[in-house]
């Protein structure tokens, strides 16, 4: 610790060419310290000013950066700055990039996108390590890109502009830009058809709606049915048109069909397996020559065939016309 005494003040005040006082009582030495040189626990006087170290600023007397006065706001944090110059804003790390050839990369600080100018043939850009979410390069030509082919795995969800759709050929055609299609004529084959749109034969005599019928399934349709012999066989007109009828026993009955359709028409082959069978009873919408009952005698021959052919006029009456005998 060093000290200055009273007659080395009074030399430091000659010096200076003004008169030193001190008052002895206050202060007898002015201790100093020796490393920092901070004068402490003194009072003194030069001429006729005064000052004393409780007045001083306290940094004056304790060096701390925290006593200072006006110090500037220090950000703490990078996002407290004010981005002047378009750098990244992106959270989270990035690939290394290096780019080779002519061209040089631009970065558009509104939109975040990198832009790479053309290569002129030459040249490549190449991200190195996984890019985080949120990055991306843009390529502004697909010659640009090489490498690896881009498969359907590697594209995300998203819609496809309008405007950048392409010309579609072959079957189904469009105008490049646009998603409107159109079917070429005569394209469409049998092939190509979905399944659910061919008709069966249950939907031909069905009538359902939205079916097409092919000419194999028209003729498979007219092969006639075998019907269970019984003692009263109803026709179903919703399965087949053309029938055969084993008949067995005499008074068999043909009561109305079902599935009836107008202009629907078909035939009956009947053949008398015991050379005694009969049919004699009728339903109402049957209607004969001379009556049915009349006519319902098969030809009283065992094996005999008879014909009987009919016709729809609504599905309430229906023309039966019946041949015996056919030889």
């Amino acid at each position: 610790m060093l000290r200055l005494t009273l007659a080395s003040l009074a030399l430091l005040a000659a010096i200076s060419g003004a008169r030193a006082q001190v008052a002895p009582a206050t202060i007898q030495t002015i201790p100093l310290n020796a490393t920092d040189k901070r004068m402490v626990n003194a009072e003194w006087v030069v001429g006729q000013a005064f000052a004393k170290a409780s007045i001083l600023a306290t940094v004056a007397t304790t060096g701390a950066y925290a006593d200072l006065i006006g110090k500037p706001s220090i950000p703490t944090a990078l996002s407290q700055l004010t981005n002047d110059s378009g750098f990244v804003t992106q959270a989270g790390s990035r690939s290394a990039l290096s780019v080779t050839g002519t061209g040089a990369p631009t970065y558009n600080s509104s939109t975040g996108v990198f832009t790479f100018s053309a290569q002129g043939g030459t040249g490549t850009v190449t991200f190195s390590g996984t890019p985080t979410a949120g990055q991306f390069a843009k390529f502004t030509t697909a010659s640009d890109i090489t490498g690896a082919a881009i498969t359907a795995g590697d594209i995300g969800s998203g819609t496809l502009a309008a405007a950048r759709m392409p010309a579609l050929t072959g079957d189904v055609t469009s105008a490049a830009g646009a998603v409107a299609t159109t079917l070429t004529n005569g394209v469409v084959s049998y092939a190509k058809l979905a399944s659910a749109a061919i008709g069966t034969v249950s939907d031909l005599f069905a009538n359902t709606a939205s079916k097409i019928v092919t000419a194999d399934l028209l003729w498979s349709a007219q092969a006639p049915l075998a019907v269970t012999d019984a003692a009263s066989v109803t026709l179903d007109l919703g399965a087949r048109s053309n029938f055969t009828w084993a008949v067995g026993a005499t008074g068999r009955a043909l009561p109305n069909p079902t599935n009836i359709k107008a202009g629907q028409s078909g035939y009956i082959k009947l053949t008398n397996t015991t050379g005694t069978a009969t049919v004699t009873t009728f339903g109402t919408y049957w209607k004969c020559p001379g009556g049915c009952t009349s006519g319902g005698t098969l030809t009283a021959t065992a094996n005999a065939v008879d014909g009987w052919s009919y016709f729809a006029v609504s599905a309430t009456e229906i023309h039966l016309f019946q041949n015996k005998d056919i030889k």
